[in-house]
C-alpha cells in the first residue's frame, strides 16, 4: 500500500488503480429492486474478498467500505460509506439514466502511522 505525504481522507487503499497486492474486493451478487414509493433503486450486496491487514483497519475505524455509483450519461456521483461488509444503497432513478456502474473500494478515513499488518 502507496499513500501519498499529501494524501486527503478519505483515501483509496484497496481496489483502485491496481496498486496492492492480491485480489481486488469482490461482492456477492448483487440485488436490485426498483422502489416506487422512494422512486429510487435499491442494491444490497456483501463484499466477499477479505484480507485481514484490511479487516483489522476497518474494525480499528482507521479504514471503511466506499461503494461508489456513477452514471456517465448525467454525471451523478454518489459515495456510500460504510463499516460492514454487507451493503445496501439506494440511487434516486432521476439522477440515473439507462445505465450507471457500482464500484466497491476500501478507503482509510485518517492517517495510517505504523502500520506493520498490512500485506497489500
Amino acid at each position: 500500500m502507496d499513500i501519498k505525504e499529501s494524501a486527503t481522507y478519505p483515501y483509496p487503499i484497496w481496489g483502485l488503480h491496481n496498486s496492492f497486492l492480491g485480489d481486488a474486493p469482490e461482492v456477492s451478487e448483487k440485488v436490485s429492486i426498483q422502489n416506487f414509493e422512494k422512486n429510487s433503486i435499491d442494491i444490497s450486496f456483501e463484499v466477499i474478498t477479505h484480507n485481514a491487514g484490511i479487516d483489522r483497519l476497518i474494525k480499528e475505524g482507521k479504514a471503511k467500505y466506499d461503494c461508489i455509483v456513477r452514471c456517465r450519461s448525467t454525471f451523478f456521483l454518489q459515495h456510500n460509506y460504510s463499516e460492514s461488509p454487507n451493503i445496501a444503497i439506494s440511487v434516486p432513478t432521476e439522477k440515473v439514466h439507462k445505465r450507471f456502474d457500482v464500484k466497491t473500494v476500501i478507503v482509510a478515513t485518517e492517517e495510517i502511522i505504523q502500520c506493520d499488518y498490512l500485506d497489500l
